[in-house]
C-alpha cells in the first residue's frame, strides 16, 4: 500500500518543516506532505485534505512547482471539469522555472485520468506546449494519447473537428509527428496513424501530404472499415475524383 511508505515519511517531512526556515525549501516539504495525504486517500483513508498543505506551501512560495502542480493534479482528480482552474495552478508551477519536466508529467497524467472530450483537447494543447518547450514523453504516455486519437476519429463526429482545432492545425500536425513519428513505420497502429495524420494535414491545408496518407490508408485497410470510408471521403474532397 501507499501508506506503507507514507506513514514512515510523514514524520520525517513534518520534522523537516519544523526545523527549516520559511521559503521554497520548506514549501517543497509541505507540498510533499500533501502528496502523502493524496496517496493515503487512495488506500481508502478518509478525512485527509491534500489541498491544505498545498495551500500552505503556495502561500509561502507562490510559484512552488510541487505545491502548484500537485494542487492542479488534485483538482482534476476530484473534478475533471475544472480544467481552467487546474491549468492556472500548473501555469504557476511552470513560472517557477524549477522542475518543469515534473510539472508537465503530472499535468499530463492528471488529464489522461479524465477521459472526456474537454480533457482530450487539453491533452493536445499540453503536448503541443511540451513539443515547443523541447520536452520529452515516455512511450506509455504516447500510447495513452494515441488511444485518444482513436476515440476521437473512430468514427469521426462533429466533436472531431473541435479536437483537430484544439491547437492551430499546422501545429497539431507537427505535434502529432513529434508524438508518433512516421506513420509508415512498421507497427500495428501505422495505418490508423496515417488516417489521423491525413485528417490533420487536410485541416492544415497540406493537401499533397493529406492525399498521400489517405491513399496509404485506402491501400491497406479493409473497405468496410470506418477508417477506409473516412479516408475515401477525404480523398474525394481533396482530389474531386471518383473511382
Amino acid at each position: 500500500k501507499f501508506s506503507d511508505v507514507t506513514e514512515k515519511l510523514e514524520p520525517v517531512l513534518a520534522r523537516a518543516v519544523a526545523t527549516s526556515k520559511p521559503g521554497p525549501r520548506q514549501a517543497d516539504l509541505r507540498a510533499h506532505i500533501g502528496w502523502a495525504y493524496f496517496l493515503e486517500s487512495r488506500d481508502g483513508r478518509s478525512g485527509l485534505d491534500p489541498a491544505g498543505p498545498y495551500r500552505e506551501a503556495a502561500t509561502e512560495d507562490p510559484h512552488n512547482p510541487y505545491a502548484q502542480a500537485m494542487w492542479g493534479h488534485w483538482i482534476l482528480w476530484q473534478h475533471c471539469g475544472r480544467i481552467e482552474e487546474a491549468r492556472d495552478h500548473f501555469a504557476a508551477a511552470l513560472a517557477s522555472q524549477r522542475e518543469g519536466d515534473y510539472v508537465r508529467r503530472l499535468e499530463m497524467a492528471a488529464l489522461l485520468n479524465c477521459h472526456d472530450d474537454q480533457s482530450d483537447l487539453e491533452v493536445v494543447r499540453v503536448a503541443n506546449d511540451m513539443r515547443n518547450e523541447h520536452r520529452t514523453l515516455d512511450e506509455a504516455t504516447r500510447e495513452q494519447i494515441l488511444f485518444i486519437y482513436q476515440n476521437q476519429f473512430t468514427p469521426p463526429t462533429a466533436e472531431t473537428q473541435e479536437f483537430i482545432h484544439a491547437v492551430p492545425p499546422a501545429e497539431h500536425v507537427a505535434t502529432f509527428r513529434w508524438l508518433f513519428g512516421d506513420p509508415g513505420s512498421d507497427d500495428a497502429s501505422r495505418w490508423s496513424r496515417a488516417y489521423y495524420l491525413g485528417a490533420l494535414e487536410e485541416a492544415a491545408g497540406q493537401r499533397a501530404d493529406a492525399l498521400a496518407n489517405y491513399r496509404l490508408v485506402l491501400s491497406h485497410v479493409p473497405h468496410d472499415s470506418t477508417q477506409w470510408q473516412a479516408a475515401d471521403a477525404g480523398l474525394k474532397r481533396l482530389s474531386r475524383l471518383h473511382y
